[in-house]
């Protein structure tokens, strides 16, 4: 076995290796006091960089930004208006009412035939029954 003594490079003492060619510390404790060494180093540029960042820019409420904001969401709204067609547009109150003023009350049931006073078969929407009456009856 070889007996030549190294030089640590970190603390510079003589030591003889464990690992010929390969060790360069004496022990765990120089290797790595060097690595924090080597890489601790860091250039002031770099720490006034990280300290000195750009103040992002807050904007103010303007009454040219609101104008401009409600004229693009009056443009939007008028351009969905024109290109959406009618039977897809959500429906209104005024929709509703009219679509109960078109639903009566009494119904024609057609798959009945009338009773022996000839009065046709109606359904009444309010009771869930079927009435009997005339049609000229309302």
């Amino acid at each position: 076995m070889d007996t030549k003594e190294y030089i640590c490079e970190y603390c510079h003492e003589e030591f003889i290796p464990n690992r010929r060619f390969v060790q360069k510390y004496c022990c765990t404790n120089c290797r790595v006091k060097s690595y924090h060494r080597r890489n601790k180093k860091v250039s002031n540029n770099e720490i006034e960089d990280k300290t000195k960042k750009p103040k992002t820019k807050i904007e103010k409420m303007s009454i040219e930004g609101i104008g401009n904001s409600m004229a693009g969401t009056a443009a939007v709204e008028a351009l969905k208006s024109l290109l959406t067609k009618d039977e897809n547009k959500p429906a209104t109150k005024k929709d509703i009412q009219r679509l109960e003023q078109k639903i009566e009350r009494f119904h024609k049931v057609k798959n009945l035939s009338p009773n022996q006073n000839y009065e046709f078969p109606f359904f009444d929407m309010e009771t869930g029954n079927i009435v009997y009456k005339g049609i000229f009856h309302s």
